[in-house]
């Protein structure tokens, strides 16, 4: 039936998808500072740790694609580096996907994503939510 098949292919997208959010604010220690797309010397260890589960599961065949996307607070852009927070986004996210080759990920298995302001966890006003919303997400893939 058309149910079945829907839960079938729901059940294989699962399967073959990983999530791993990254808050910017992580155990007291900042991933970016703000309006900046640099990754912070602090923040490297607990970054190794991703890392290093994200080359496991390429390794072992689980996953053989890893797409990295930036995630920015609504607040507008005050830095001459940055037109805006699509900007900021896909800057933050190439960082990461450099990172992540440094670390032996093969460049041809990784992809930037930048969604800027515009997919949001936390819709308001807050510096709380702001801070939810400042993010990295790393989806490993199966294609």
């Amino acid at each position: 039936s058309l149910l079945d098949t829907k839960t079938r292919l729901e059940k294989e997208v699962a399967e073959n998808k990983k999530k791993i959010i990254i808050p910017n604010e992580l155990n007291g220690k900042v991933f970016f500072k703000t309006g900046e797309a640099t990754i912070q010397n602090e923040f490297y260890s607990d970054l190794n740790l991703y890392a290093d589960e994200i080359l496991s599961e390429l390794n072992n065949g689980n996953f053989n694609f890893v797409e990295i996307q930036g995630h920015t607070d609504r607040q507008p852009i005050t830095s001459y580096k940055f037109q805006d927070n699509w900007d900021l986004g896909a800057a933050r996210a190439i960082a990461v996907v450099r990172y992540l080759i440094s670390r032996g990920i093969k460049p041809e298995q990784l992809s930037a994503v930048s969604h800027g302001e515009y997919k949001p966890t936390d819709y308001e006003e807050t510096e709380s939510a702001y801070e939810k919303n400042r993010r990295i997400e790393i989806t490993l893939l199966k294609k």
